[in-house]
């Protein structure tokens, strides 16, 4: 009589390795297949697809993606990997969206590849040699998972959404780290004097630095070999000795915590790149935020990921959620009993899997296996640790190939309970293209969102009408297409949403419907009425700016909204109604130095060079380590033939570090010239886009 699966022991044939899933022309037909159906249903977002969001912050405008020399490694630079790709597709296509969607296909691409090999060797090591299940059927059960991956529409924010490369190439790295430790390990259980492949456990111990390094959901790669060792090499010769392989992945469990605090703990230095502003923003997060709040609410959020992944119907770029406020709402409680019991469908189906025939307790295993992936994965930003945004699509991404998983394990449970006889593998392949081709069709629909930025908002406005983000982005995109008219009415509509329920002093910030998103929307439209004369109208729109500054919980975050109008006018090369904004912000906030500096050096591009001086001075006396305003005072004194007072100012900022005035005090005849744009702006603000 065989004994059950969990209490035999024995090696693992010493051809093992050579899965059927990565040996031949099979394996050769499916990468080519997938290469194909992945640019076929991302051929119109690599085409057409155009930056939307936060990929002018992380990739248009950011200074670092522009030089590949800027770029150092430090502790606290989180994601920095994301970043350094970004920088090299500029390096190679410039801004052209079309390369850098090309490569996030490519990532999506490469992942579905592991997806398949991630579920076919975990099914292989199940099954074994007890069992009846051949080989081929281990394999199509894989291909099968990656296909659904590729195709599956909830995917498309992950893919389509070019910063969400942070996402899908940590999820790589994720899925490198985990099959190269499977591939590893398979190796080690040709017996007890079988070597361990260094060059393999490397690979997976940098795959997961690296995913570390990319995106914050990496720090789960320790539990997911865990959970590896723990639920399938159950038949290994080790025993309980075979978990001091996953000991060195905990030590790398510290990488993300340093690098969100190594500045504070005095590890590193400080930078002002845009992946600083990244972390400061995750700490503000986890101080702000309520832990419980969030709990519950994401209770809730996971429970809509599932239907979404269920039926891909609905899918937007920002959803219309509110947080929870008690347990003991219909809705968490809901949720709840749906997440406990899947839990505890993952607990009896591994429990039972011990009772269960040869030829489908492997099955059962992997649906078990599945589910707890599903669990781990999500666990990052779908759990206690606060996140500003509750809900977003590409939060799905990694945790869907748990799901993946556990749908092809139940499926094949199913049907072995009502038939002895494995599924032939035609049906297999029916079945599989019967739910592939609807939803890759849906995908490529999906897909024509990311290829318009009107038609980006105008879907989140069609299925989110209470969404301010939806207004107000879709206002501005307008308006940078020069239609005035309808950007005004989308703001219009926008304020219209606005009342004075909006939240300011709860213990969790409206993502939405807060004081700073409020006061975009007004300062906005105050720009867009000044742009085109409604001066009354822009002026009232401007003190109520100033009246949500004076109910905010932070009210820096709403100042820089109206710091941001005036700057949009500099930038466009309009001090003259720059310069009423600063005025007006100085008049309300005397202390700004921001506006006061901006003021100073409009006032001076105008040919007021005296007084734009007074500005610039009592910046200084304020803050006299400003070593930039230090260089611009010194090209208005060399405009004002003060070449001594230059040369002083060009000193000062050069032993504060600044490189310009350095360079300009080695340069030959630096005190003579005229005026000129300051080389750099002041300290980086924090750009809080809706």
């Amino acid at each position: 009589m065989l004994k059950p699966p969990d209490m035999v022991v024995a090696e693992f044939p010493s051809r093992s390795f050579k899965d059927p899933a990565l040996c031949g022309w099979r394996w050769a037909a499916f990468v080519a297949v997938s290469l194909v159906i992945g640019a076929a249903i991302y051929s119109n977002v690599i085409l057409d697809g155009v930056f939307v969001i936060d990929d002018f912050d992380y990739i248009v405008n950011n200074p670092a993606t522009s030089d590949l020399r800027s770029f150092r490694f430090d502790l606290h630079e989180l994601r920095i990997v994301g970043y350094l790709t970004f920088a090299l597709n500029r390096m190679i296509g410039g801004l052209e969206p079309t390369w850098y969607h090309a490569v996030n296909v490519a990532i999506h691409i490469s992942n579905s590849l592991l997806v398949s090999l991630l579920v076919s060797w975990c099914l292989s090591i199940l099954c074994g040699e007890h069992t009846e299940t051949p080989k081929r059927l281990t394999t199509a059960a894989g291909w099968s998972c990656g296909l659904l991956f590729l195709v599956h529409p909830l995917q498309t924010q992950a893919v389509s959404y070019v910063s969400q490369r942070f996402t899908s190439l940590a999820t790589l790295f994720y899925l490198v780290s985990i099959t190269s430790y499977i591939a590893m390990r398979r190796r080690t259980e040709r017996g007890p004097d079988a070597r361990i492949p260094w060059s393999l456990w490397g690979l997976s111990a940098a795959a997961c630095v690296l995913g570390m390094r990319t995106k914050e959901i990496a720090f789960t790669v320790p539990f997911a070999i865990a959970l590896v060792e723990g639920l399938i090499f159950t038949r290994s010769h080790l025993r309980w000795r075979r978990f001091v392989f996953c000991v060195p992945y905990a030590a790398l469990l510290l990488v993300i915590p340093l690098s969100l605090f190594a500045v504070e703990i005095g590890l590193s230095a400080p930078t002002s790149h845009v992946y600083e502003n990244m972390r400061i923003a995750k700490q503000a997060d986890l101080l702000a935020l309520s832990p419980y709040i969030y709990f519950i609410t994401q209770l809730r959020v996971l429970l809509r990921y599932l239907s979404l992944f269920l039926v891909p119907v609905g899918l937007r770029a920002q959803h219309d959620f509110q947080a929870s406020e008690s347990m003991w709402e219909p809705g968490v409680l809901a949720a709840l009993v749906v997440l406990l019991a899947m839990a505890g469908l993952a607990a009896v189906l591994w429990h039972r899997s011990r009772s269960m025939p040869p030829v489908a307790a492997p099955w059962a295993r992997l649906a078990a296996f599945g589910f707890a992936w599903f669990f781990i994965t999500a666990s990052v930003e779908s759990s206690f640790i606060p996140i500003k945004h509750l809900v977003f699509e590409h939060r799905m991404y990694l945790p869907s190939v748990g799901l993946f998983a556990a749908s092809v394990g139940l499926i094949a449970v199913t049907w072995l309970r009502f038939s002895p006889r494995a599924l032939p593998l035609p049906w297999i392949a029916a079945a599989v293209l019967l739910i592939a081709v609807p939803l890759g069709t849906g995908t490529y629909f999906r897909n024509r969102v990311w290829t318009d930025p009107i038609a980006f908002w105008s879907d989140v406005i069609e299925k989110s009408p209470g969404l301010l983000a939806g207004w107000h982005n879709r206002a501005v995109e307008h308006r940078n297409a020069g239609n005035y008219e309808l950007a005004l009415a989308d703001l219009d509509r926008g304020v219209s949403h606005v009342n004075a329920s909006f939240r300011t002093s709860s213990s969790w910030p409206d993502p939405d419907l807060n004081p700073e998103n409020v006061a975009k929307v007004y300062g906005v439209r105050a720009k867009l009425l000044t742009e085109t004369g409604q001066w009354s109208r822009a002026e009232r729109d401007f003190f109520q700016v100033l009246a949500v500054r004076r109910v905010a919980q932070d009210p820096d975050l709403v100042l820089n909204v109206l710091i941001d109008i005036a700057d949009s006018f500099r930038d466009d090369g309009s001090c003259e109604l720059a310069i009423p904004f600063y005025t007006r912000i100085l008049e309300s906030v005397p202390g700004s130095l921001d506006a006061r500096y901006h003021r100073g050096w409009c006032i001076a591009s105008l040919g007021r060079l005296e007084e734009g001086l007074a500005d610039l001075d009592a910046v200084l006396q304020t803050d006299p380590m400003a070593a930039q305003v230090y260089f611009d005072r010194a090209t208005i004194h060399r405009e004002l033939h003060r070449l001594v007072d230059a040369q002083q100012d060009l000193e000062a900022a050069c032993r504060l570090g600044f490189e310009p005035a350095c360079n300009a005090l080695r340069s030959p005849g630096h005190a003579a010239g005229g005026p000129q744009e300051p080389a750099t702006q002041l300290p980086e603000r924090k750009d809080h886009g809706l």
